[in-house]
């Protein structure tokens, strides 16, 4: 039921999935993947075909390697080839054009920017109250999806779910932080029927992760009237 109008959401910097981006050097000929990747994207979109119907990924990497500046150029290109390669020429042209005159700032990085919050292995070690919200968190959503019969990304999209359990509200009262939890969830845009169902088990992994952990027991003291080769029952 829940899944009736369900849609993923779209995949941040999807582009950069492209086969063979890891032999593409520098910001200018990654501003080319990303430009190619998206004008072949819309075209594909339009015609309703896949995408390497187009042009497959060797050819956008070939084209991006070898940053042409004209048709001629383009179509001359070692490995740029495809069904559309020739037939949408001036938009290739066109966008690789467009990245020529992009400033360096505007380029992309290796490494996408992110503003999220860091890859959880490293939360015990910047956050450890962080890190604790989380285990609770993700300990209550599989219990949640299995309940529900549904994967546990369906559930809510795990990058909101980290970003809310990173920097949750700061209120501490049980409603009025579900209330603000939901209100971020939405803010993300999550589906008002994962809002529901996640809300609570996100608030309760906030209250868990504040309260510390139990210090473990410490080791008894030993006794100085005995010596280490002593028989305490002498």
């Amino acid at each position: 039921e829940h899944l009736r109008g369900f849609e993923p959401t779209p995949r941040v910097d999807a582009w950069r999935r492209t086969s063979g981006l890891h032999r593409v050097r520098g910001r200018r000929s990654l501003g080319a993947v990303k430009a190619l990747w998206e004008t072949r994207d819309q075209i594909a979109e339009a015609r309703d075909v896949t995408p390497s119907r187009i042009i497959p990924d060797a050819a956008i990497i070939a084209a991006a390697t070898a940053l042409p500046t004209d048709r001629a150029g383009l179509l001359a290109t070692k490995g740029f080839h495809g069904r559309g390669a020739e037939r949408y020429s001036s938009r290739w042209i066109s966008v690789l054009s467009e990245v020529a005159a992009l400033e360096e700032s505007e380029l992309p990085t290796r490494t996408p920017r992110t503003d999220g919050p860091p890859m959880p292995r490293a939360w015990a070690e910047k956050d450890p109250v962080a890190a604790r919200r989380l285990a609770h968190a993700r300990d209550a959503m599989a219990t949640l999806a299995e309940e529900q019969g549904l994967p546990v990304e369906n559930l809510v999209v795990p990058d909101s779910l980290r970003r809310t359990l990173w920097t949750p509200p700061s209120t501490r009262e049980p409603e009025a932080l579900a209330a603000a939890v939901a209100e971020q969830l939405a803010g993300y845009s999550a589906r008002p029927w994962q809002i529901e169902l996640v809300t609570p088990v996100i608030t309760a992994a906030i209250l868990a992760g504040d309260v510390e952990p139990p210090a473990p027991p410490a080791a008894p003291e030993p006794d100085p009237d005995l010596g280490p080769d002593a028989d305490p029952e002498d």
